[in-house]
């Protein structure tokens, strides 16, 4: 297969795998997926060698499961895929389990931040870019912090590196990563020629650079997944601005008074900081930020899209013991299926009547609150 799409210079130009390698050691890889035989794992290893030699872009993922395979070994994987040049990145998932996994693949959070910074240690000696999900656990603040750039890409030309922080584009300040992610978004589907980016130095210098898009514009990888990576810059997304224009829309339009958002635990410290920078038509009068724990699943999950409505009306429930007001709940779009069901089957309008008062499912423009 790989040698028909090598003979195929279309095909190759297109073709970007992304191949879920692991471990490169044979015996750690058919330990964490024991359904193939070993010499089926040694084949797949030896694809990354084969795929470089005839020029075919690969990217990698990697699942930093260490309770079944040593640090040392992701480590060691990392490197050795690093010889072969990934095309955009090298992905290393952070492990989540939940209640009806075997305990011994949970991870604290605790762990889970220890994994991401020996990780990310290892950028500086590492040519390839290494993004890390879910990362939001081992961040704080919103500033918009560029984590990795990938070679060759806009940014890098224009001599953007890994830790600067961009502080405004074309003139527009940027108060969060999905903020810069947004805007950059409209200028690379804009087809803009030139941006201007003002940036903060890891030395603490501000710096202005011009980036030119190039013949990048018409290269649809480099706009990354969800804006992620686009002019070639990787940044995790965390809290779109515009959820607090709409929720403000709904409160004035429903005369609402004790306005609450039910959302997950890896988001709350970044929600809790954008209400301090909300601007003009995002204010909310009174808007109360709820993280709820997520139980149907239970382990280590804690982000909004896996939550159900029986987590939610737990912690409804608890806020009426509480004597809280509350006279409407906002939740994230991504609770929801397209016909309004959550992951237990279970109807938004049903939750609405339980709780007596309106749910609103807000989408955000990066997908979810």
């Amino acid at each position: 297969m790989l040698s028909k799409i090598a003979d195929d210079e279309i095909l190759k130009r297109n073709v970007l795998f992304q191949v879920s390698l692991n471990s490169a050691n044979v015996f750690y890889r058919h330990k964490l997926m024991p359904g193939a035989k070993l010499k089926e794992h040694q084949t797949a290893i030896k694809s990354i060698e084969l795929m470089d030699k005839m020029k075919i872009n690969f990217d990698v993922s990697i699942v930093a499961a260490t309770n079944i395979i040593p640090m040392s070994d992701i480590v060691e994987t990392i490197k050795y895929v690093d010889n072969f040049t990934p095309h955009s990145y090298i992905r290393v998932a952070l492990p989540t389990a939940t209640k009806h996994h075997d305990p011994k693949l949970l991870r604290t959070k605790e762990e889970l931040c220890e994994i991401d910074n020996i990780i990310t240690s290892l950028r500086p000696s590492v040519k390839a870019p290494i993004i890390t999900t879910v990362a939001l656990e081992n961040r704080s603040g919103l500033n918009a912090v560029i984590e990795e750039v990938i070679p060759n890409s806009a940014a890098d030309l224009a001599g953007i590196e890994s830790g600067d922080e961009i502080i405004s584009i074309d003139g527009c300040k940027v108060r969060s990563r999905t903020e810069a992610n947004l805007i950059l978004s409209r200028a690379w589907y804009q087809k803009k020629e030139n941006i201007s980016m003002e940036i903060k130095k890891n030395s603490g210098k501000f710096q202005t650079y011009q980036i030119s898009q190039g013949l990048e514009k018409n290269n649809p990888r480099m706009a990354g997944e969800k804006a992620v990576g686009l002019f070639g810059m990787l940044m995790h997304d965390d809290v779109d601005f515009g959820i607090f224009e709409k929720i403000a829309e709904l409160q004035k339009k429903h005369n609402l008074k004790y306005p609450h958002i039910f959302t997950g635990k890896v988001i709350e410290p970044f929600f809790e900081e954008a209400l301090s920078k909300l601007e003009n038509d995002e204010k909310v009068v009174n808007l109360h930020l709820n993280a709820v724990e997520n139980k149907y699943f239970g382990g280590n999950v804690s982000i909004a899209g896996l939550l159900t409505f029986g987590d939610l009306f737990e912690k409804f429930n608890e806020l009426k013991a509480q004597k809280q007001n509350v006279d409407a709940i906002f939740i994230s779009q991504s609770m929801l299926s397209r016909g309004g069901f959550d992951l237990k089957g279970i109807h938004i309008n049903e939750f609405m009547a339980q709780c007596g008062i309106p749910i609103f499912a807000i989408k955000a423009r990066t997908g979810s609150i």
